[in-house]
């Protein structure tokens, strides 16, 4: 026994036809009767052709959506053109308007990427985030001591003395005279050296944290690449399927 085919009846189908009770407003009603007194068809016979054109459309496009965001971006387009008053494959601003209009429709629904990307650059963020409040106290504190003791310190560096200290072989003298830390004792060194410490290690694990965002971005920006070249790759194919500017008119 040959298996039914499943399906909607395409035009000329003597399939049986099956009720479809809807109800609508007078003025599409109204609309509908003009067009198919237009068209010669009784007005169920309109609808069911145009129902049956409008889900063709939707799968010929791949899906509801796809043709959604080509019903947009064709209006877009035309008033686009209406205010430029030229059409887009003829005039460079047109083009440029378009262009900027697609992308900005194309923006608006671009999905987010996959929940292991938003919680690993939360992870990054967060770890540079914690080093870089590690940096700026450790830079505070080295800087706060050595302004306690006299010396100038920016940032946990110190500005060039100026002039240099003197050199020579009598010159030990005066060397120690220009030291800001000539008095200081041994207790007071080894504490600046240990705020000194404090302060590269903060600034290594500020490097790091930054290298380690850099990355996670670089991978992202990498996959995006990827399905770029895809993306480039079909249009290329299809361009060359369907010719340039096939369609669009003279």
């Amino acid at each position: 026994m040959e298996a039914r085919k499943v399906g909607r009846p395409r035009k000329g189908d003597t399939a049986k036809r099956a009720p479809l009770n809807m109800k609508t407003t007078p003025r599409l009603r109204d609309r509908m009767q003009r067009a198919a007194d237009a068209n010669g068809r009784a007005l169920t016979q309109e609808v069911e052709a145009r129902l049956d054109r409008s889900l063709d459309r939707d799968d010929q496009f791949g899906g509801q959506h796809v043709a959604t965001f080509v019903d947009l971006l064709g209006m877009t387009i035309r008033v686009i053109e209406q205010r430029h008053g030229a059409r887009w494959i003829d005039d460079p601003g047109t083009y440029d308007a378009v262009e900027a209009a697609a992308l900005r429709l194309l923006g608006w629904n671009r999905p987010r990427e996959p929940d292991i990307f938003h919680v690993k650059m939360a992870e990054v963020h967060r770890a540079w985030n914690a080093a870089h409040a590690a940096y700026e106290e450790a830079t505070k504190a080295l800087d706060a001591y050595r302004g306690g003791l006299g010396v100038t310190s920016t940032g946990g560096i110190e500005p060039p003395a100026w002039p240099p200290a003197p050199t020579g072989p009598f010159a030990g003298a005066a060397r120690a005279a220009a030291d800001p830390r000539a008095g200081w004792t041994d207790a007071q060194r080894q504490e600046e050296a240990r705020l000194e410490e404090a302060w590269r290690q903060a600034n290594a694990a500020v490097m790091a944290a930054g290298h380690a965002t850099s990355a996670a971005w670089a991978k992202i920006a990498a996959r995006r690449g990827d399905a770029k070249a895809v993306g480039e790759a079909i249009a290329e194919e299809m361009f060359a399927m369907h010719g340039p500017r096939r369609g669009w008119g003279a």
